[in-house]
Protein backbone atom coordinates (compact mmCIF):
# COMPACT_ATOMS: atom_id res chain seq x y z
CA UNK A 1 0.00 0.00 0.00
CA UNK A 2 0.91 3.63 -0.41
CA UNK A 3 -0.06 6.35 0.98
CA UNK A 4 1.16 10.28 -0.33
CA UNK A 5 2.64 12.11 2.19
CA UNK A 6 -0.03 14.65 1.84
CA UNK A 7 -2.96 13.04 3.22
CA UNK A 8 -1.07 13.18 6.43
CA UNK A 9 -2.95 16.35 7.20
CA UNK A 10 -5.77 17.81 8.70
CA UNK A 11 -8.99 16.65 8.71
CA UNK A 12 -7.06 12.92 8.64
CA UNK A 13 -4.07 13.52 11.07
CA UNK A 14 -2.31 15.83 13.42
CA UNK A 15 0.51 15.19 15.32
CA UNK A 16 -1.68 17.48 18.24
CA UNK A 17 -4.71 15.71 17.64
CA UNK A 18 -5.51 12.87 19.98
CA UNK A 19 -4.50 10.07 19.25
CA UNK A 20 -8.03 8.72 19.43
CA UNK A 21 -9.07 11.11 16.48
CA UNK A 22 -6.00 10.23 14.43
CA UNK A 23 -6.82 6.71 14.51
CA UNK A 24 -10.44 7.73 13.94
CA UNK A 25 -9.10 9.24 10.87
CA UNK A 26 -6.22 8.51 8.67
CA UNK A 27 -6.50 5.30 10.83
CA UNK A 28 -9.97 4.55 9.20
CA UNK A 29 -8.67 5.10 6.40
CA UNK A 30 -5.45 2.79 6.30
CA UNK A 31 -8.12 0.21 7.51
CA UNK A 32 -9.82 0.72 5.19
CA UNK A 33 -7.35 -0.06 2.67
CA UNK A 34 -5.89 -2.93 4.84
CA UNK A 35 -9.72 -4.37 4.52
CA UNK A 36 -9.58 -4.69 1.16
CA UNK A 37 -7.53 -7.15 0.76
CA UNK A 38 -10.27 -9.13 2.36
CA UNK A 39 -13.18 -7.60 0.43
CA UNK A 40 -15.00 -9.73 -2.28
CA UNK A 41 -12.08 -9.07 -4.80
CA UNK A 42 -8.80 -9.29 -2.34
CA UNK A 43 -10.43 -12.65 -0.89
CA UNK A 44 -9.52 -14.31 -4.32
CA UNK A 45 -5.59 -13.69 -3.68
CA UNK A 46 -3.82 -16.58 -0.93
CA UNK A 47 -0.69 -15.12 1.27
CA UNK A 48 1.22 -14.66 -1.30
CA UNK A 49 -0.66 -12.36 -3.77
CA UNK A 50 -1.66 -15.51 -5.91
CA UNK A 51 -5.03 -15.59 -7.56
CA UNK A 52 -6.23 -18.92 -6.12
CA UNK A 53 -9.50 -20.10 -3.99
CA UNK A 54 -7.91 -21.25 -0.87
CA UNK A 55 -10.91 -21.37 1.00
CA UNK A 56 -12.83 -24.04 2.75
CA UNK A 57 -15.97 -24.59 1.06
CA UNK A 58 -18.23 -23.68 4.35
CA UNK A 59 -16.12 -20.25 4.78
CA UNK A 60 -16.26 -19.21 1.58
CA UNK A 61 -20.17 -20.11 1.79
CA UNK A 62 -20.08 -18.06 4.99
CA UNK A 63 -18.33 -15.34 3.31
CA UNK A 64 -20.76 -15.01 0.78
CA UNK A 65 -23.49 -14.95 3.11
CA UNK A 66 -22.11 -12.14 4.99
CA UNK A 67 -21.51 -10.10 1.95
CA UNK A 68 -25.09 -10.47 0.65
CA UNK A 69 -26.06 -8.96 4.05
CA UNK A 70 -23.92 -5.82 3.04
CA UNK A 71 -24.88 -5.75 -0.47
CA UNK A 72 -28.66 -6.11 0.56
CA UNK A 73 -28.39 -3.59 3.49
CA UNK A 74 -26.90 -0.69 1.60
CA UNK A 75 -29.36 -1.24 -1.39
CA UNK A 76 -32.46 -0.26 0.99
CA UNK A 77 -30.37 3.34 1.31
CA UNK A 78 -32.28 5.97 -0.99
CA UNK A 79 -30.90 9.48 -2.07
CA UNK A 80 -33.71 12.26 -3.76
CA UNK A 81 -35.58 9.12 -5.09
CA UNK A 82 -32.10 7.49 -5.82
CA UNK A 83 -31.29 3.87 -4.60
CA UNK A 84 -27.73 3.08 -3.88
CA UNK A 85 -26.59 -0.02 -5.81
CA UNK A 86 -25.59 -2.37 -2.84
CA UNK A 87 -23.66 -4.68 -4.95
CA UNK A 88 -22.02 -1.67 -7.02
CA UNK A 89 -20.66 -0.52 -4.05
CA UNK A 90 -20.34 -3.74 -1.87
CA UNK A 91 -15.69 -3.93 -1.91
CA UNK A 92 -16.54 -0.15 -0.84
CA UNK A 93 -18.93 -0.62 2.09
CA UNK A 94 -17.13 -3.88 3.28
CA UNK A 95 -13.85 -1.65 3.62
CA UNK A 96 -15.33 1.05 5.25
CA UNK A 97 -16.77 -1.38 8.31
CA UNK A 98 -13.44 -3.53 8.30
CA UNK A 99 -11.90 -0.15 8.51
CA UNK A 100 -13.96 1.38 11.30
CA UNK A 101 -13.60 -2.04 13.54
CA UNK A 102 -9.96 -1.99 13.00
CA UNK A 103 -9.83 1.65 14.12
CA UNK A 104 -11.47 0.70 17.37
CA UNK A 105 -9.41 -2.32 17.86
CA UNK A 106 -6.15 -0.28 17.24
CA UNK A 107 -6.84 2.66 19.52
CA UNK A 108 -7.54 -0.14 22.09
CA UNK A 109 -4.01 -1.71 21.63
CA UNK A 110 -2.64 1.42 22.37
CA UNK A 111 -4.24 2.62 25.36
CA UNK A 112 -3.07 -0.65 26.71
CA UNK A 113 0.46 0.67 26.19
CA UNK A 114 -0.18 4.35 27.18
CA UNK A 115 -2.94 5.23 28.93
CA UNK A 116 -6.50 6.89 27.71
CA UNK A 117 -6.88 10.28 26.51
CA UNK A 118 -8.93 12.84 28.21
CA UNK A 119 -11.35 14.60 26.03
CA UNK A 120 -11.77 17.71 24.24
CA UNK A 121 -11.78 20.97 26.13
CA UNK A 122 -15.13 22.63 26.16
CA UNK A 123 -17.01 19.64 25.48
CA UNK A 124 -18.81 16.73 27.39
CA UNK A 125 -18.88 13.89 24.77
CA UNK A 126 -16.82 10.87 25.78
CA UNK A 127 -13.56 9.65 24.22
CA UNK A 128 -15.64 6.91 22.83
CA UNK A 129 -18.17 9.81 21.50
CA UNK A 130 -15.41 11.97 20.16
CA UNK A 131 -13.80 8.95 18.13
CA UNK A 132 -17.02 7.88 16.48
CA UNK A 133 -17.81 11.39 15.60
CA UNK A 134 -14.00 11.81 13.87
CA UNK A 135 -14.32 8.74 12.05
CA UNK A 136 -18.01 10.32 10.67
CA UNK A 137 -16.92 13.74 9.95
CA UNK A 138 -13.82 12.71 7.65
CA UNK A 139 -16.59 12.11 5.54
CA UNK A 140 -18.29 15.09 5.24
CA UNK A 141 -19.64 16.34 1.85
CA UNK A 142 -21.95 17.82 -0.97
CA UNK A 143 -22.32 17.16 -4.00
CA UNK A 144 -24.62 18.40 -6.28
CA UNK A 145 -27.89 16.24 -7.39
CA UNK A 146 -26.21 15.73 -10.94
CA UNK A 147 -23.08 13.88 -9.06
CA UNK A 148 -24.75 12.34 -6.64
CA UNK A 149 -27.09 11.01 -9.61
CA UNK A 150 -24.14 9.66 -11.77
CA UNK A 151 -22.22 8.64 -8.57
CA UNK A 152 -25.22 6.51 -7.13
CA UNK A 153 -25.45 5.07 -10.89
CA UNK A 154 -21.90 4.66 -11.73
CA UNK A 155 -19.37 5.29 -8.51
CA UNK A 156 -18.24 1.97 -6.48
CA UNK A 157 -18.64 4.14 -3.49
CA UNK A 158 -21.69 5.12 -1.79
CA UNK A 159 -22.72 8.89 -0.95
CA UNK A 160 -21.19 10.71 1.40
CA UNK A 161 -24.43 10.21 4.03
CA UNK A 162 -24.06 6.50 3.02
CA UNK A 163 -21.22 5.71 3.76
CA UNK A 164 -20.86 7.45 7.11
CA UNK A 165 -24.29 6.11 8.78
CA UNK A 166 -23.98 2.65 6.54
CA UNK A 167 -20.87 1.52 7.91
CA UNK A 168 -21.61 3.25 11.84
CA UNK A 169 -24.83 1.66 12.04
CA UNK A 170 -23.14 -1.74 11.54
CA UNK A 171 -21.45 -1.14 14.37
CA UNK A 172 -22.54 -2.13 18.00
CA UNK A 173 -20.14 0.09 19.74
CA UNK A 174 -21.88 3.22 18.02
CA UNK A 175 -25.22 2.20 18.60
CA UNK A 176 -24.04 1.53 22.67
CA UNK A 177 -22.50 5.06 22.57
CA UNK A 178 -24.75 6.81 20.99
CA UNK A 179 -28.09 4.97 23.22
CA UNK A 180 -29.64 4.19 19.92
CA UNK A 181 -32.52 2.31 20.47
CA UNK A 182 -32.67 -1.16 18.48
CA UNK A 183 -34.42 -1.01 15.19
CA UNK A 184 -33.58 2.44 14.46
CA UNK A 185 -32.11 3.68 11.46
CA UNK A 186 -28.73 3.50 13.18
CA UNK A 187 -28.76 0.89 15.20
CA UNK A 188 -30.48 -1.99 12.90
CA UNK A 189 -31.56 -5.28 14.62
CA UNK A 190 -29.72 -7.65 12.15
CA UNK A 191 -26.39 -6.08 11.38
CA UNK A 192 -23.90 -7.40 8.53
CA UNK A 193 -20.96 -8.87 10.14
CA UNK A 194 -18.56 -10.10 7.44
CA UNK A 195 -15.08 -9.91 10.16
Amino acid sequence: MIFLAGILQPPFFNIHYPKYINYATIGHVIGHEITHGFDTGGSRYDKDGKLENWWSNASWTQFQTDASCVADYYSTYKLSGMQVNGQLTLTENMADIGGLKLVKEGYELWVADHSKEGTLPGTKRSVEELTLIAAAQKSCGHVSLEMLKRQILTGPHSPHQVRTNGALSQLQVFAETFRCPPGSNMNPLNKCNVW
